[in-house]
């Protein structure tokens, strides 16, 4: 997945086991400790869930949040028929979901970026490029939308009943193209996108602090500063933030 990295490690490495050097000046850029909810757990004090990002041992294993991610939306979708949801027929969700392969990998893009504030429509097209998807119209079944005519412009559209979304074979448990309503797509996205707070739910609250930190110095017209422990020092644009 990353080229230069894997080249100046495999150049590291020659120069440990050939030329028996002991300083090793690369940088470590390999990271699948999901930094973001190491941060926050941090930041919140919350010990359970510290380790199960590996900031506090656990003393009977290593754990690996992706996969617990994808253990708890699997179990939402196994129970979804015995919800009660007037905007969504459940059980049917429940039978198309069902065939998409949720695993580590799935994961890996909402618990890294939902920590740092991305939202979900955001989420939501990283995760259809992810699982190849494209949209259609439904009287043109193999004929995808075009391009600039993306999952957001589509979700605000007036009959979104004219649309499906497809997800690409690779990623079902049967190996056949998984066509979803844009009401099953947006329950999807969502079970995703909360599975992170309703594991973790004091990462929302220090979240939720922040930004709402953010928008008070916004009202107040003062800058958001904050020094890296490198001694860098950061402000933020303010500008960006909403006054609401």
């Amino acid at each position: 997945d990353e080229p230069f990295q894997f080249l100046s490690t495999y150049f590291q490495l020659k120069d440990i086991y050939l030329l028996n050097k002991k300083d090793i000046p690369l940088p470590i850029l390999f990271d699948a400790s999901c930094s973001g909810i190491q941060h926050l757990s941090s930041i919140a004090q919350d010990l359970n869930i510290a380790k199960l990002v590996n900031v506090v041992s656990d003393e009977n294993q290593r754990n690996d949040f992706y996969n617990i991610a994808a253990d708890y939306v699997i179990n939402y979708i196994e129970n979804m028929d015995k919800e009660k949801d007037p905007k969504i027929d459940s059980k049917e969700a429940k039978d198309v979901l069902s065939k998409i392969i949720i695993n580590r990998s799935i994961m890996k893009i909402p618990v890294m970026t939902i920590p740092y504030n991305v939202g979900l429509k955001r989420m939501g097209k990283e995760l259809l490029t992810k699982l190849e998807g494209v949209i259609i119209k439904k009287e043109r079944l193999f004929d995808p939308v075009k391009e600039e005519e993306d999952i957001l412009a589509v979700q605000s559209a007036k009959s979104k009943e004219e649309y499906l979304v497809v997800i690409d074979k690779k990623f079902s448990k049967d190996g056949e193209d998984i066509y979803l309503k844009l009401n099953q797509w947006g329950k999807f996205t969502t079970i995703i996108y909360s599975s992170l707070f309703d594991i973790a739910p004091s990462i929302k609250d220090v979240r939720d602090y922040l930004n709402n930190m953010m928008i008070l110095l916004g009202k107040l017209n003062k800058p958001f500063i904050w020094i890296t422990p490198a001694g860098m020092k950061i402000n933020f644009a303010m500008g960006t933030v909403s006054k609401k």
